[in-house]
Order: C-alpha cells, then sequence, then structure tokens
C-alpha cells in the first residue's frame, strides 16, 4: 500500500526532477521500445541507445522508409528484421515547385539540375533492393492475405505473381466479407430492364465504364495546373454514395442495434453508427474536385449529407497503410478525342446497334471511333496500381474509361529481377472482373 502511495505522490508531483526519475524507472522496466524511425535517428535517443544496442530492431512499413530512415535504426540493433511490402509505394521525392507528388506524373528519372539524382537516393526502394538480392536463408513472404474477398486479391495477385492466397476459407467469407449492396436500374434507358440487378452482393469487385453520358457525350479528362480530374467519375460516384447510404440506413432500421455486431453488413459499422467507405484517386485535382463539388468545400466531410456513411477522400498516395469495407477508385484519365471525334461519336452512336463495338483503342475504322491509351506513369507504376487495388475488403468499384485503359500495359518487375510489360487493365477486364463491367449510363 505504502509503494501505491508513493507512486501516487511520484505522478502528482510534476517537477522535472521527479518526471526524470520516472522515466528512467520506466526505461529500466520495459523490455520493448516503440518510436518512429525518425525518432530513433534523433541525437538524443539514439545517444542514449547506441552504446548499448538492442536484442532486435523490427523496423515495419519499411517499403515507405527512406535509406536514411533505415539505416539509422539498424545501427542499433544486433538482430535486425525488416518487414514490409515492396510491391508497393516506396518513398516520395516532394519537389519544393509542386503543391503535391501525386501531380507528378510523367517522372522518367532524369534531370539535369542533379535534383534527379537526390531523388533517386531518397525514393530508393533499399527494402526491394536487399530483398530481392538476399539469401533465401534471410528471407520469407507471407503469401496469406485475411484483409480482401478473394475476388478482390485476384486483380492484384498478378502483381505479386499468383503468389496471394486468402487466408478465409468460403464459410468465413460469406461471414466476414460481404458488403450487401445492391444497386438496380431506376428506369428503362438502354437495353437494361427497369429494376434489374447491376451491383449484387454476390460479387465483389466492379468496373464502372465513365466513358460517355446518356446524350452521347465523351467524358474525357480535364486538367487543372498538372493535375487532373474527371467530372463523370464525381458524378458516378456520388450516385453509387447515394445508393450506399440508402441501404445503410434501412438496414440500421431494420435491424436492433443489439444484433449489429453479428449481422454480416452491419458488423462493418464503425463506432459512430456509420460504415466506413473511401473515394481514392490518383490525382490530387480530382480529390479537390470531388470535396467541391459533394461537399461544397465544406470540412464537416458526410455528416450532413450521408449520415450513414463515413467517407474518407484522398489520393492513392495517402491512403497507403489504410483499408476500407468499400472503396471507389477513380482512375480519372481519359484522352479527349481527336478533332471532329465527338461528332463522329454521336453519328455512330444514334445510327449503330448499341452492341457493336464503336469505341476501340487500336486500329479504328470508319465505323469505329479510336480512343487513346492515356499517356501516364502512374497507369504504368504496378506499385501504385497495387496499393489502389488493395485497399477494399470486401467491395471495390473501379470508375475508368475501360476502352482507354485497356490498351495500358504496366511495367512489372519480378523478383528474379525480369521486367515485362504485362497487359494488366485487359486481363483484369476479360477475366478477374468478367460479369462486373458495367456501363456508367445504366446506373446515371
Amino acid at each position: 500500500m505504502d509503494l501505491r502511495k508513493d507512486w501516487i505522490e511520484a505522478l502528482n508531483d510534476t517537477s522535472e526532477s521527479s518526471i526524470d526519475d520516472l522515466k528512467s524507472l520506466y526505461l529500466e522496466l520495459v523490455n520493448v521500445h516503440g518510436v518512429t524511425t525518425a525518432q530513433s535517428g534523433s541525437w538524443h535517443w539514439y545517444g542514449e541507445h547506441a552504446t548499448e544496442p538492442f536484442d532486435v530492431v523490427i523496423i515495419d512499413e519499411i517499403s515507405k522508409a527512406t535509406p536514411p530512415e533505415i539505416i539509422l535504426p539498424s545501427l542499433l540493433g544486433r538482430k535486425v528484421i525488416w518487414v514490409g511490402d515492396h510491391r508497393q509505394l516506396a518513398p516520395e521525392f516532394n519537389d519544393p515547385k509542386k503543391k503535391t507528388s501525386e501531380d507528378e506524373d510523367t517522372y522518367d528519372g532524369e534531370n539535369e539540375d542533379g535534383k534527379g539524382r537526390f531523388r533517386d537516393m531518397v525514393t530508393t526502394a533499399l527494402f526491394e533492393r536487399h530483398f530481392i538480392g538476399a539469401h533465401e536463408s534471410l528471407k520469407s513472404s507471407l503469401n496469406v492475405q485475411y484483409r480482401m474477398h478473394q475476388q478482390i486479391m485476384s486483380a492484384i495477385n498478378p502483381f505479386y505473381e499468383g503468389k496471394l492466397q486468402c487466408g478465409h476459407t468460403d464459410e468465413a467469407q460469406q461471414i466476414n466479407k460481404q458488403h450487401g449492396i445492391s444497386i438496380r436500374k431506376k428506369d428503362s434507358w438502354g437495353l437494361e430492364n427497369k429494376g434489374s440487378e447491376l451491383i449484387h452482393p454476390r460479387r465483389h469487385m466492379y468496373w464502372v465504364d465513365s466513358a460517355l453520358t446518356r446524350k452521347n457525350m465523351y467524358c474525357g479528362e480535364e486538367k487543372i495546373g498538372t493535375s487532373y480530374f474527371n467530372a463523370r467519375e464525381i458524378e458516378l460516384a456520388e450516385h453509387l454514395f447515394e445508393e450506399m447510404n440508402a441501404q445503410v440506413g434501412t438496414w440500421k432500421e431494420e435491424i436492433p442495434v443489439d444484433e449489429w455486431a453479428k449481422h454480416p453488413h452491419l458488423c462493418h459499422i464503425d463506432r459512430h453508427g456509420t460504415l466506413p467507405v473511401a473515394f481514392i484517386t490518383f490525382y490530387a485535382a480530382q480529390k479537390s474536385q470531388f470535396d467541391t463539388k459533394v461537399f461544397a468545400g465544406s470540412s464537416n466531410t458526410t455528416e450532413n449529407r450521408w449520415k450513414h456513411l463515413n467517407i474518407r477522400v484522398d489520393t492513392v498516395d495517402r491512403f497507403q497503410g489504410a483499408e476500407s469495407p468499400i472503396v471507389i477508385v477513380s482512375m480519372v484519365r481519359s484522352a479527349p478525342l481527336r478533332k471532329g471525334g465527338q461528332a463522329n461519336l454521336k453519328r455512330l452512336l444514334e445510327q449503330q446497334a448499341p452492341s457493336q463495338k464503336i469505341l476501340v483503342n487500336s486500329n479504328a475504322n470508319k465505323d469505329q471511333v479510336n480512343i487513346m491509351p492515356p499517356h501516364t506513369g502512374f497507369a504504368k507504376s504496378p506499385n501504385r496500381v497495387n496499393v489502389a487495388f488493395s485497399r477494399a475488403q470486401n467491395l471495390l468499384i473501379v470508375l475508368g474509361n475501360r476502352w482507354a485503359w485497356n490498351g495500358v500495359k504496366v511495367n512489372i518487375k519480378r523478383d528474379d529481377g525480369e521486367k515485362e510489360r504485362f497487359p494488366y487493365y485487359k486481363q483484369l477486364m476479360n477475366n478477374t472482373i468478367r460479369g462486373g463491367m458495367l456501363d456508367g449510363r445504366n446506373l446515371l
């Protein structure tokens, strides 16, 4: 009892000497220290521990660490364990002349003023280099994942050379990985009947084609400064969130609160009674335009508009490390049609049967319109695409011009050092998505 009294008195004593004594006592008692890589490199902290290294130093999320951030804590351990995923984004380089690195979409590694060499030093994927070159006895890959439904996992498996496995059984996925969203067609436009189910709970990944409006207008990208946005994809995302918000509200009315934790859909509700969802994009301008249009620039996010959703709006780079039950990815890039292309497209769409392939991404004839693949470094970055498509746990919806992205190849580097220009998007649309390809005009 006396010890307890002394301890309370010591805690209430705010003198500097008392705080130092408590800190020293605490550090003597604990055998695990948790710090950031930046703190471990600080003069005070490093000096305290350099003379007596730790038995083991574990550095997590190391793929995002710069070489200096890796080296300093590594010097403090007799044994060092690096944990990370070299298939995801490497450290960022922020050009002081640009607001954000997400806008620098055409970097090719060359720079006449020497800044390129500094950038390469900062962004070098040190973990990737050492992991690939390490002896088999020194490395191990954890290929079983539990975050996402296996349909979503299939979309990113090409980045892992097909080695990923789903840790959940089919039965477990039925319990833990259901999204429950059902979106039906609201009218009789086009070939789909009114009331037909466009998005249903049995499928966990969709690609919504954003190329055209119902008035046969082509939806090209627009540019702000060095970044891009796509108004059509923002409209489609709005509609999807409206539907999701209504359905979550219905579930909450029908199911007693004490049963939410066991409900296959409401079990994902957060402590605020809202369903976490995300809208992520490769471009800062798209994020800004979404915030401006959807929330009128308000900082209160979703409280007033969609009270049953907790929406996080962010860029792919900022979303790395995060996850959400439902994620909408906006691809944005959709190169404008060449001169006269819109008039020709409208004429063809009015006179041809809707089932005919009028839009193509190569070798267009007189009855077709050629859609050029986007010239974008982001689209060809396997690490960035992998991050974008691996954030969703239960439902992934990709918004993009299918005709443009179908012609893009991704530069994949394998663990044996070989590089391949892989037709990732074409394979994704033909194999992984299959029945999950939707014409955005059926939604809106």
